[in-house]
């Protein structure tokens, strides 16, 4: 009954920064996870963040060539961040592409969100909760659904 009950409200994410190099970590300011049960064992999932708009792995229709309003920015590069459900062990990853919802030009960056519905084979994991998590170079968002 708790699993089932987990399952109809949204969990804050964890945000786990690893802060193995500032420099390198500089594009992203920060974001959430969440997620909400559409029916069944099927879920949606809200990734929201932020990011510098200077780091090279972006372009746009904005400024200089930067993100712009409305723009879809894909989350690539050497360790592109990735969407995990969390059904398999040995899953890859889903690229993540944010739809572009504002920028500030004072702080040099932009914000976003990407979502998803994915269908979990069954209300629970061996009756352990779902683990979803969105990774990538530096970054580290997870929930329990």
């Amino acid at each position: 009954m708790a699993a089932k009950s987990s399952l109809l409200r949204a969990l804050p994410a964890v945000i786990l920064l690893h802060a193995l190099s500032v420099v390198h970590s500089q594009h992203f300011r920060g974001g959430t996870l969440q997620w909400k049960k559409v029916e069944g064992n099927r879920v949606a999932f809200l990734f929201s963040a932020t990011f510098k708009r200077i780091y090279g792995g972006f372009s746009g229709t904005g400024e200089q060539g930067y993100p712009g309003r409305g723009d879809q920015v894909t989350l690539s590069g050497q360790e592109p961040i990735l969407f995990y459900p969390g059904i398999s062990a040995t899953e890859r990853g889903r690229a993540i592409v944010l739809t572009v919802t504002s920028v500030d030009i004072e702080q040099d960056t932009f914000q976003g969100f990407w979502t998803a519905e994915i269908e979990f084979p069954g209300p629970s994991s061996m009756g352990m909760p779902w683990r979803s998590r969105v990774a990538g170079h530096l970054i580290y968002l997870s929930v329990s659904a």
